[in-house]
């Protein structure tokens, strides 16, 4: 993902549930997903929410290549956004943990 400008995460246009979007986000590169994200739901949501991933049918995938490539604006709102979400959601394994530890204790 690193030498990428866009990534397109491709798993998620076939019946395989897609791939978790974090990394390429994460790695700030604008990030188009398509309708079968079903293994990664609640990242997806948020991401969808907050402005952060591009969902669209495979009908649309050139289009919405285009209009990233030639807005700026709209990839700059994309990196921005998904970061964001992205670190509002990070420590979700420590908290986790503490969770774990508190049952056990108990």
């Amino acid at each position: 993902y690193s030498l990428a400008t866009i990534v397109v995460i491709g798993r998620s246009f076939v019946p395989l549930h897609g791939s978790d979007p974090t990394e390429s986000i994460g790695l700030g590169k604008p990030t188009i997903v398509g309708p079968n994200m079903r293994d990664f739901p609640d990242i997806t949501h948020a991401l969808l929410q907050g402005s952060g991933v591009i969902q669209c049918a495979a009908s649309d995938l050139k289009t919405n290549i285009e209009q990233l490539l030639f807005d700026c604006d709209l990839c700059d709102a994309l990196r921005k956004n998904g970061r964001a979400i992205i670190t509002s959601h990070q420590g979700a394994t420590k908290r986790y943990v503490e969770l774990i530890e508190e049952a056990i204790s108990t």
